[in-house]
């Protein structure tokens, strides 16, 4: 028992030694992070089932911890060694923090692993930062890790990997771990919300889930500006506001429910401007009040002032006016949302017609529109309900509607916002022939 005790004394002595180099040098953090990971066990007889009793595995474990001991570089070096192994990985929001301690743990091959190396003096860093907690949040739980390292602490690390320019994005697949040089992959695209996620969803398959309405609305700067705002194929609503205005303030819940009303709509972008910060921006397009809400048309330089009440109702109206859209309050589409006037028209002429040589002209009709109108991805559906009903009859108007509307209500808490917009798309089509059949069998009982 002599050696056995020995090492007790040993350990008690470290222990305080190192607790008093953290009350002193340290403010006791690291002590008080210990306590809450003990706080966090279920109870204390998890702990003790826990340890390791056997002979064998003690000494195993004090042999470990002693070459810890000397391998560490500082007393602060020690501590982060042992609370690393006994707590999870610190994170800033939903973003993991990695170190040259925990690097190997996390990106072990295990999930996929994206991963941010910055510099915190880097303003491109400072920029990227805002969407790349959006797209933590949006992964969160996902089986994908959103992870950041910071390159001025851990130098050999970033070296390892070659990083010399901030920020770099590495992007380790499921099965490549720490340890396979050369296999992880250098991020491209552009710094933002959309390319990452995009990027994430092609390379993994998994889908982001939706964020809040404050992280929906773009935050522009000097160097995003252009990027965002001037761009051929995407309407912007920019709002400049100051900060410390009253008006701006009471406008801002009001602004996050219309960018989360949107937030599946990608040729309508909601974003704002520091108009204080950004002055040089302000003062090209002469915004003098506050708050000012500026409408960008795609592909043009010169914005339209939005001159109507700040209320949510409004502000969606007008945007579904000039991006042509039908966005309700709630974020849900209306019921004239992605249908075409030109294929209605043919759809009730399909339903209409009484022989198969009628509806088959009309369905080359349909399918030539849908060929011309390529970037309307719903324009097709037309054309696929026609070939339904010729096979399965005008009951398949119904019997689709129904399975929708099921498929809706049993998936509310399941099913992405995106698939919930396609699906009402769906029926809002079903219902234009729907109506046509009713109408059909009212005047022929």
């Amino acid at each position: 028992m002599g050696l056995f005790s020995s090492l007790f004394r040993a350990l008690v002595f470290l222990c305080l030694g190192l607790l008093a180099y953290d009350y002193y040098y340290q403010g006791g953090e690291h002590a008080t992070s210990l306590v809450d990971t003990i706080r966090d066990r279920d109870s204390l007889e998890q702990v003790w089932r826990d340890m390791p009793l056997h002979r064998d595995r003690l000494v195993h474990h004090a042999n470990a911890a002693w070459i810890e001991i000397k391998t560490a570089r500082s007393p602060q070096e020690l501590i982060q060694k042992f609370m690393y192994k006994n707590r999870g990985i610190p994170k800033d929001g939903d973003v993991y923090i990695l170190s040259h301690y925990t690097f190997d743990k996390v990106v072990d091959g295990s999930q996929p692993v994206l991963v941010k190396f910055y510099a915190p003096w880097c303003t491109h860093c400072k920029n990227l930062a805002p969407d790349y907690q959006r797209v933590a949040e949006a992964y969160k739980g996902s089986g994908v890790m959103i992870a950041e390292v910071n390159s001025q602490k851990e130098g050999s690390l970033t070296r390892n990997y070659g990083v010399k320019m901030y920020p770099t994005l590495l992007w380790f697949p499921k099965g490549v771990s720490s340890t396979d040089n050369g296999l992880a992959e250098v991020y491209a695209g552009a710094r933002d919300f959309d390319a990452i996620t995009r990027f994430i969803q092609q390379k993994s398959g998994i889908r982001p889930k939706a964020t809040s309405g404050s992280h929906r609305i773009v935050e522009l700067n000097a160097q995003n500006f252009e990027r965002n705002v001037h761009q051929p194929s995407s309407h912007v609503l920019v709002e400049f506001y100051r900060p410390g205005c009253q008006s701006c303030e009471d406008l801002a819940p009001v602004y996050e429910k219309v960018a989360e009303a949107f937030a599946n709509e990608p040729s309508c972008k909601i974003a704002k401007i520091n108009a204080q910060k950004e002055r040089g921006i302000a003062e090209k397009y002469s915004v003098t009040e506050f708050p000012s809400l500026e409408f960008f048309a795609a592909g043009k330089q010169d914005p339209s002032k939005y001159d109507g009440p700040y209320t949510e109702a409004a502000l969606i109206k007008y945007l579904n006016k000039q991006c042509g859209t039908n966005r309700m309050p709630t974020g849900g589409l209306g019921k004239t949302a992605g249908r075409v006037s030109e294929l209605d028209q043919l759809a009730r002429k399909f339903v209409e017609a009484v022989d198969d040589t009628t509806r088959d002209q009309i369905r080359k009709q349909a399918g030539a529109i849908a060929d011309r109108l390529v970037d309307n991805r719903h324009a097709q559906f037309y054309a696929n309900v026609m070939d339904k009903i010729r096979s399965n009859g005008d009951q398949f108007i119904s019997s689709e509607t129904e399975r929708l509307q099921k498929a809706v209500k049993s998936g509310e808490n399941i099913l992405s916002s995106e698939v919930v917009d396609e699906f009402a798309v769906r029926r809002n089509i079903l219902s234009v022939f729907d109506e046509s059949n009713k109408q059909k069998k009212s005047n022929n009982p």
